[in-house]
């Protein structure tokens, strides 16, 4: 049996660190109504604590997590696709 990929989004993620990470990935924060990734408290508050904040029940967090961890996937690949093109 395959062994499942880590998540590179969690919900103990660190806002601030997943807007620098994964910066198209907020788009589905932003979408969602979470428009708060820039204020002052996002550098030290997770994404579970934010979503909290938000209201969301855990099915939209998973479901939320589950679309950003989506997008973050491809902006990793893309970029390991850019380094080794550049190798070449």
């Amino acid at each position: 049996m395959a062994k499942k990929a880590a998540k590179l989004i969690t919900k103990d993620m660190l806002i601030g660190d997943i807007v620098v990470k994964y910066p198209h990935a907020v788009q589905v924060l932003i979408e969602n109504g979470f428009h708060c990734i820039g204020c002052s408290i996002s550098p030290y508050e997770t994404l579970e604590q934010g979503s909290a904040m938000h209201g969301w029940d855990e099915k939209q967090f998973e479901e939320i997590i589950e679309a950003m961890n989506k997008i973050a996937e491809a902006e990793v690949k893309a970029q390991k696709a850019m380094e080794k093109k550049r190798k070449i």
